[in-house]
């Protein structure tokens, strides 16, 4: 036999199993985390006290009737949590939360937003500083008093510096006519925990995520948000879905995708549903899946290239649509998509890879299913979910997706006969080694993508490879620390995924 060797250059943390990704049948099992909680909301996970195994990671959560943002630990493989433990207790109402490492310390903090005002009208925008082991101090870092209320938020590199800003947006004020702060922004990162904010577009601000919408990439971040109405003080014209196109210097121009989410002013909780981008038809671009919580329609729209998109119905059955997130559940390589609902529905849409969908109903138990976010919770590298049920006597949920189910799960003892991916399980440095070993003849393609499913690299690809063992490195000089996933595809169909996470 051969031995051929390409070396490229890579850095990735991966499951020790390998998985190949044959279809199986996806269950979800319920696990109770937190209940009889009054209207929570916002959820995230992270290893939070910083001694979770990978894969079985805690859970961040904001209760807004009791004022309070929480953290649960994960005592046995999602199956078990501890009782809930305090963040922060807000004079008025904690409403999302996320987690990351904002300071590079290598322990995960959290941002908070809260769902009221102040007395003078301001909202707070709360950072929780984790001082290791899960205790944590708060500030609010609303410094230059913005006002109207911090809704979602996500985290991301904007100007491609290393660090970690804060994107948020800021929606209508329901008891103040102040409305001089509504729209969105992002939090400039300046270290130590200092952050800029600074103004990116004018809208009812609702929903966000953002991605880099230029081919090739340029590094900087794009946004995309969606708008939603609270009462009478609303801007009058129907709801939109809003791409702000970053030029580069982090000034940003609106592209309008979408102008007919939801009726005008007057009609409560009503526009834009939650959004969530990635690659679903696996062209390179990214897509953007949000959905009408008036109409309670569901839509992705495909990524033309140049700013461009067109939308197409997934489904047209989704009553009071709420919050989205994005996995691949099976995993077989495509981009999944999550939908909870505030009207008895929480589901998965199963993509066949080329943007086409298949509904499949998790649970229809509780009818104010709100956030689902997507994560690791029991030990396998197929993904769970995290979702709050936001009535006054309300849970957060773990639904856990067991890879072992099915029996399509392999461990790489068993692949004398197969072509396989062999990695290190965890790399904190500036490359790491993946070997590729091919056992016959076939084409091959081996591509790294991010959390929203773009592509960030192509490792390798060659037609007619030879039976042999291929190496090739990655080199993340230039990535952003978090989750990725490095897939190998053959010529007979058989591609195998596994789970990154970059530790800078």
């Amino acid at each position: 036999m051969k031995l051929y060797k390409y070396t490229l250059f890579l850095l990735v943390f991966f499951s020790s199993a390998s998985t190949i990704t044959n279809a199986r049948v996806v269950t979800f099992t319920r696990v109770t985390v937190g209940s009889g909680l009054n209207t929570p909301h916002g959820d995230w996970t992270g290893n939070i006290d910083g001694t979770s195994p990978k894969y079985e990671l805690d859970i961040f959560a904001t209760v807004a009737g009791s004022k309070t943002a929480v953290w649960y630990a994960n005592t046995n493989k999602g199956k078990t949590w501890s009782a809930s433990n305090l963040i922060w207790n807000n004079p008025y109402y904690n409403y999302e939360i996320a987690g990351t490492d904002l300071n590079k310390n290598g322990i995960i903090d959290a941002v908070s937003t809260d769902d009221d005002v102040s007395a003078t009208g301001l909202s707070y925008l709360l950072l929780h500083t984790n001082s290791g082991g899960g205790t944590f101090t708060t500030t609010d870092i609303n410094s230059s008093g913005i006002s109207g209320l911090f809704r979602q938020m996500r985290f991301g590199d904007m100007e491609g510096d290393g660090d970690i800003d804060i994107i948020v947006t800021v929606n209508t004020n329901r008891f103040y006519t102040t409305q001089t702060g509504v729209g969105v922004y992002w939090y400039e990162n300046t270290g130590n925990l200092n952050f800029t904010p600074h103004f990116v577009g004018f809208c009812n601000a609702w929903k966000i995520d953002c991605f880099d919408n230029d081919m090739p990439k340029d590094g900087h971040l794009d946004i995309v948000v969606t708008e939603c109405y609270h009462g009478n003080l609303d801007i009058t014209a129907n709801c939109k879905l809003i791409l702000y196109k970053n030029n580069g210097s982090e000034s940003f121009s609106p592209y309008v995708i979408d102008n007919t989410l939801g009726p005008p002013s007057g009609a409560s909780s009503s526009g834009g549903a939650g959004i969530r981008c990635a690659d679903f038809d696996k062209d390179g671009l990214i897509d953007i899946a949000s959905g009408n919580s008036s109409t309670g329609v569901f839509y992705w729209y495909k990524n033309n290239g140049g700013n461009t998109f067109t939308k197409y119905t997934i489904d047209t059955n989704c009553p009071a649509i709420d919050g989205i997130d994005v996995g691949d559940f099976e995993p077989d390589g495509d981009m999944d998509i999550v939908v909870a609902g505030r009207s008895y529905w929480f589901r998965w849409y199963e993509n066949d890879g080329s943007g086409n969908f298949t509904k499949h109903d998790i649970d229809t138990q509780y009818q104010l299913f709100d956030l689902p976010y997507v994560s690791y919770l029991d030990g396998d590298s197929c993904p769970d979910i995290v979702l709050t049920e936001s009535s006054s006597s309300g849970y957060v949920f773990a639904y856990l997706n067991p890879c072992s189910d099915s029996g399509h799960s392999i461990e790489e003892s068993n692949f004398e006969n197969e072509n396989y991916l062999k990695s290190p399980s965890i790399v904190k440095g500036n490359f790491a080694k993946l070997t590729l070993h091919i056992k016959n003849e076939t084409n091959i393609r081996l591509e790294i993508r991010d959390v929203t499913g773009s592509i960030k690299d192509v490792l390798l690809e060659k037609n007619n490879c030879q039976p042999g063992i291929y190496e090739t490195l990655w080199n993340t000089n230039k990535k952003s620390a978090g989750i990725y996933f490095v897939t190998l595809k053959t010529g007979d169909n058989h591609t195998q995924t596994k789970k990154i996470t970059y530790i800078k």
